[in-house]
């Protein structure tokens, strides 16, 4: 199934696994540079199934690196979205932060820890017979894939490291954040520089490989510089101030062609003066039904999508994120709604105070 983040692989461990679309031209790539550089005295026919097989154990590598932090994630309490997997690495995506340093260092190191583990263990499973020259290189790999993720560039996980280090120390991860994202920019720098110094004085086309992965890097940090910026703002602002305000007050007997000839929305939808639940603006798609009911249309009310107006804006988008049908109802203090909470209306809000 293509989703726009790439192609969905089933869900290992019950993990949804995602393999960017930039993973095939970087696996084609890599196939290609085995069979020509590595496997090129075995003859062509052996070079194309080894560089093949070294392949495929490169991404089943990168696969248990990720699989082992969304592991140790889910076994601190932190939900898993996801494992994606692209052309230099792969990302367990979490739904919300670590609440606490020494978890945030956990997460961090688990997956390079693991890296390191597999490399070793077919590093010394290799020997010299076909198989062994495919466990030799995939061994390498998770090798320099460790090391790679221990470099101190945010988000990877040496960043990672850094930020929760720094968060032990300030007691403020979103601080922490922007500092570690401003190392790993730093840092991606001098592999740029480092790289273009040593292929110009000493032309060697394989330094230029610094320089991409120095490139790499600063993208990764930038943004989650940017990201950590806009997290801080929002930890300090309330849900209330990104929430759509309520329109009106439909019954669930009303159609839908009144309510969409009347506009607008969000509407509280009750009864008995009793909060039955949300009607939103998209539930009218050109489709729908011009009699259908109000009640068949809204989102039903639950103690689960509801959400305090005083709510800090970042812990709103971690429930945001794993809540059923995409919204939250915002309430004050005494109960009453005082909108609705969604991703569009969230994003119009960060464009328009940008």
């Amino acid at each position: 199934m293509q989703v726009w983040r790439g192609v969905r692989l089933g869900r290992p461990f019950g993990i949804p696994l995602v393999v960017h679309g930039s993973w095939f031209p970087a696996a084609l790539l890599l196939a290609c540079i085995l069979a020509l550089e590595v496997y090129d005295s075995h003859g062509l026919p052996s070079a194309i199934w080894l560089s093949a097989a070294a392949t495929f154990g490169v991404f089943l590598s990168l696969l248990v690196h990720e699989l082992v932090h969304a592991q140790t994630a889910r076994s601190i309490g932190v939900p898993v979205r996801d494992v994606t997997l692209f052309i230099f690495g792969g990302v367990a995506r979490i739904n919300r932060e670590p609440s606490r340093p020494a978890q945030d260092a956990a997460i961090a190191a688990s997956g390079p820890a693991a890296s390191l583990v597999l490399g070793a263990g077919l590093l010394l499973a290799a020997g010299d017979s076909d198989t062994g020259a495919v466990l030799r290189v995939v061994g390498w790999a998770n090798v320099v894939v460790a090391l790679f993720n221990l470099l101190p560039g945010y988000p990877l996980d040496g960043g990672r490291l850094l930020r929760a280090w720094l968060w032990s120390r300030s007691d403020d991860p979103h601080r922490s954040s922007i500092r570690a994202a401003i190392v790993g920019q730093v840092f991606a720098v001098l592999l740029i520089v480092v790289g273009l110094v040593v292929a110009w004085r000493r032309q060697l086309g394989e330094a230029l490989w610094l320089p991409v992965v120095g490139g790499f890097l600063y993208v990764l940090a930038s943004s989650a510089r940017r990201a950590s910026r806009i997290t801080s703002r929002l930890s300090r602002q309330p849900a209330a101030d990104y929430a759509r305000p309520i329109t009106g007050t439909l019954t669930g007997d009303e159609s839908a062609a009144y309510v969409r000839s009347s506009g607008g929305g969000p509407y509280a939808v009750s009864s008995g003066g009793r909060l039955d639940g949300v009607l939103l603006p998209s539930a009218f798609s050109a489709d729908v039904d011009p009699f259908a009911r109000v009640r068949d249309l809204m989102v039903p009310w639950s103690p689960r999508i509801s959400c305090s107006h005083r709510l800090p804006m970042s812990r709103a988008l971690e429930k945001l994120s794993v809540a059923a049908d995409g919204v939250l109802i915002v309430v004050d203090d005494a109960g009453a709604v005082v909108g609705v909470l969604d991703h569009p209306a969230v994003r119009a809000r960060l464009e328009a105070t940008v």
